[in-house]
């Protein structure tokens, strides 16, 4: 499936941008086979071929498109070209220190830097937990630390 969809030889582009490939020169008609099935051609000007170079500008759907450089009804040549809607800021997943929000307002953005996106509360967490088990643990001891403080007031007292 990944194969079919996106082909190791394949060419990126954004949707809107024009699919430019060199062709042979003996090619008599150069086709592209829209994602949807529909197919543009030389031959009928859809597909602009000048000085052994194709030009499609259709490329307004996103998807897998093929480009058959043909002599009579022979394939001689076939590339693919994936056109998606790849937008750049999408791809940044990392925590941001700066966050920009656009405003409805008339400002055009404002700047956040007073906290980072997430928060660590492990360490509150974790402190927490070892404050219970220190008063647990001396709970539990409490009959040897009145005996320590016994011995103490003793050898103090001497």
């Amino acid at each position: 499936m990944i194969e079919y969809l996106l082909p190791v030889s394949s060419v990126q582009l954004t949707t809107g941008q024009p699919i430019v490939a060199p062709v042979d020169s003996t090619i008599e008609e150069v086709r592209v086979i829209r994602p949807d099935g529909r197919v543009a051609s030389s031959r009928d000007g859809q597909v602009q071929v000048q000085a052994n170079q194709t030009f499609y500008t259709e490329t307004d759907l996103p998807g897998i498109y093929t480009l058959e450089e043909r002599r009579g009804n022979e394939v001689i040549a076939s590339r693919r070209f994936a056109v998606n809607l790849f937008a750049p800021n999408e791809s940044q997943i990392a925590p941001q220190r700066d966050l920009t929000i656009p405003q409805l307002s008339g400002a055009q953005s404002t700047v956040a830097r007073e906290r980072d996106g997430r928060q660590e509360m492990w360490r509150w967490l974790a402190l927490a937990a070892l404050i219970v088990l220190l008063v647990e643990w001396l709970y539990y001891q409490r009959n040897t630390i009145a005996v320590l403080r016994e011995r103490w007031r003793r050898r103090t007292a001497h």
